[in-house]
């Protein structure tokens, strides 16, 4: 079997889409405030067409940053501050069809207000030989 037929052979499935966004914002105040940053992502969920299930959180007392983790029926959404830098990693990770992650992201990011933001898509795939 020469190599055409042989990639031909491989199938692959995307199974989710996973967006992580490194950011800056304006004012670092708000990463401190645990129902702020809990309405920002369940109202990203929501626009995102996302299922949240739970959530849960925890407050550093040294600096107040915040680590909050939704549990979506498609994977999560996380947000992790660093209020002290004015900086917040944003973790946007969803399977099936009818999510949009993007539409989650660009809200987080406008609501936060967001100055600089490097970020990226990894497309989560089963790579599979017949």
């Amino acid at each position: 079997m020469g190599a055409r037929e042989q990639l031909e052979q491989v199938f692959t499935l995307e199974l989710g889409r996973h967006i992580i966004a490194d950011i800056i914002v304006e004012d670092g105040s708000v990463l401190k405030d645990v129902n702020y940053l809990r309405n920002l992502l369940y109202n990203a969920a929501k626009l995102a067409n996302l299922n949240v299930i739970s959530d849960n959180y925890t407050i550093f007392e040294n600096t107040g940053g915040v680590s909050l983790l939704l549990f979506i029926s498609e994977s999560h959404v996380s947000i992790h501050t660093w209020p002290e830098y004015s900086f917040a990693a944003v973790d946007i990770f969803t399977c099936g069809k009818d999510a949009d992650p993007w539409k989650a992201y660009d809200y987080i990011i406008r609501e936060l207000k967001a100055r600089v933001v490097n970020k990226k898509e990894i497309k989560r795939v089963l790579s599979l030989k017949k």
